[in-house]
């Protein structure tokens, strides 16, 4: 009974490094996660300039996202989202990181005029100074 079973271990042994493990093959990939981000006003460098939203996932596979869900909606910001993706049949599995960046706010700046020294709205004296502050809280 001992040969028995030593020979039926040596076929499973010599069966799997001849033909591979069942389920995965020799051509098996990594997993092809699908990222879907919409905006109906995308910028330059890949900001969007309205609300947006992206979904993260995986057609026969498990995608798992953090710390934002993997399907999210966006306002203002740079969201980054995490995800772990494995596939169903292989088990394979990929993880990766994606951007979604939303700037709605347009840049803006605080200009001072002084009040004018002479008349009819005309300056005195030279030079002018005239401060000013220019905002763009996102860059986007």
């Amino acid at each position: 009974m001992k040969n028995i079973k030593r020979r039926f271990y040596l076929l499973l042994l010599v069966t799997t490094l001849i033909l591979g493990s069942p389920g995965l093959s020799a051509s098996a990939q990594e997993p092809t996660v699908t990222i879907v981000q919409n905006c109906s006003d995308w910028g330059s460098n890949g900001w969007c300039h309205t609300s947006a939203d992206m979904h993260i996932s995986m057609p026969g596979g498990t995608v798992t996202c953090w710390p934002l869900a993997c399907d999210v909606w966006a306002g203002n910001g740079i969201w980054t989202v995490n995800y772990t993706a494995t596939d169903n049949t292989t088990g394979l599995s990929t993880s990766g990181s994606v951007d979604l960046k939303v700037d709605t706010l347009p840049p803006w700046a605080n200009i001072q005029v002084p009040s004018s020294t002479g008349s009819n709205g005309w300056f005195k004296t030279t030079p002018v100074v005239i401060p000013f502050n220019a905002y763009d809280y996102f860059q986007g």
